[in-house]
């Protein structure tokens, strides 16, 4: 017996168009990365839940709060949570998915960018949304040298780490060229201050 939920995701994928990663973080007027955010993908599958008859909802399984001071001595609320996000079709059947959510605010907004977050994953992971880019920039690999490297770039990422996990994290991120000099220096420089 076919559950309808599946057919209908099914469905939505077939229509669902690549959504391009055409926002910038941009730091000192610099392009740091680019992405799609959650606008984009509401504003392209909404149309595609409401043709379906397709509804998501959340809920929080997991969640955790706390305040650091920041370098100018203000303070930034963290929230991070598993959310369990739910498809539902007509006919009572559902699918669901569990992801992380991360929101970082200096106001009252971060539980709402950690809910943003994990629900922007997770329509991308159950959709399986392509961006059009031509290649993984994961499957890159590089034979770094030190000039091929934007220390500002990096210092700036670093300043914005506010524990050892994220640091770990954006270490992974930069792989082998996180292991030459200059940059290893800026990396314990930060660990030493986050100590």
């Amino acid at each position: 017996m076919e559950t309808l939920i599946f057919k209908k995701i099914l469905d939505i994928q077939e229509e669902l168009p690549a959504i391009l990663k055409s926002r910038e973080f941009k730091n000192q007027g610099r392009t740091v990365y680019k992405f799609r955010g959650i606008d984009d993908l509401y504003n392209t599958i909404n149309p595609l839940f409401k043709k379906h008859r397709v509804f998501m909802t959340p809920e929080i399984l997991e969640h955790d709060s706390s305040e650091k001071p920041t370098k100018s001595g203000t303070m930034l609320f963290y929230e991070k949570m598993v959310i369990r996000y739910t498809l539902y079709a007509e006919d009572g059947s559902s699918v669901s998915a569990s992801v992380k959510g991360i929101g970082m605010d200096s106001a009252d907004k971060a539980g709402n960018k950690a809910l943003s977050v994990g629900q922007k994953y997770a329509l991308i992971q159950i959709f399986s949304i392509p961006t059009d880019d031509p290649k993984d920039p994961e499957m890159d690999a590089h034979d770094v040298s030190s000039s091929d490297i934007d220390l500002g770039e990096i210092q700036t990422k670093l300043d914005n780490c506010h524990s050892i996990e994220e640091m770990r994290t954006l270490k992974d991120m930069y792989g082998p060229s996180a292991d030459l000099q200059e940059v290893r220096s800026l990396f314990v420089k930060r660990y030493n201050q986050l100590k």
